[in-house]
């Protein structure tokens, strides 16, 4: 099994620092060139399914990315943005103005804290398990988000325990193979070289 994971281009409020979860902005222009060199780097790798998150950024990049592969891309609702509930749409500064101690509270304990109507990334492992368990023998891409890939590539790699430590750029491809009992996540960097490898047991 081959899953290759894909973030969305950069958007207007990644540019402006801005939480977006479910909310959505444009790509900038940078964001659909990284959208185009996506679908450059993803062209003849022999991908079978396409699955990309139903948020508008995400569905934007996928567009793009099923006209190189020729496959269409079908929506999967658990691969939204992690849901930050009421910081949607506010930059940093604006959250500790109007939620003051919530951040700290949010680093005091990154793995169960949620934002005030929002998801905690405890709960967004639920949703990973059941995107990796509606996973087949195809080969895969995904196209969604930070957060949720983040969460996925720990669930596939056995490695929820340091979930944190996982941060995917716009440009990076993650690669992830499982060959007998063992899982190796590579970087896929630019389509052409690889950085960063690890095995991990397959849970």
């Amino acid at each position: 099994m081959t899953i290759y994971l894909a973030r969305h281009g950069q958007t207007v409020w990644n540019v402006e620092g801005r939480y977006q979860g479910r909310l959505d902005s444009p790509l900038t222009d940078t964001g659909h060139a990284q959208a185009r060199s996506t679908a450059e780097t993803m062209r003849g790798r022999g991908v079978e399914r396409l699955l990309c998150s139903p948020l508008g950024r995400a569905r934007a990049t996928a567009r793009v990315v099923e006209s190189a592969i020729g496959v269409a891309a079908e929506v999967d609702c658990d691969l939204a943005e992690s849901d930050v509930g009421r910081w949607e749409g506010l930059t940093r500064a604006e959250v500790e103005a109007a939620f003051p101690g919530e951040l700290a509270r949010r680093e005091a304990d990154r793995l169960h804290y949620r934002p005030p109507g929002g998801e905690s990334p405890a709960d967004m492992l639920l949703r990973a398990r059941a995107v990796a368990d509606r996973l087949d023998e195809r080969t895969t891409l995904i196209v969604a988000h930070s957060a949720i890939n983040q969460v996925l590539v720990a669930t596939l790699a056995g490695w929820e325990t340091q979930m944190q430590d996982i941060f995917q750029p716009h440009h990076v491809i993650y690669r992830i193979d499982r060959t007998g009992g063992s899982v190796q996540v590579a970087h896929l960097l630019d389509g052409v070289s690889y950085a960063g490898a690890y095995t991990a047991g397959w849970k």
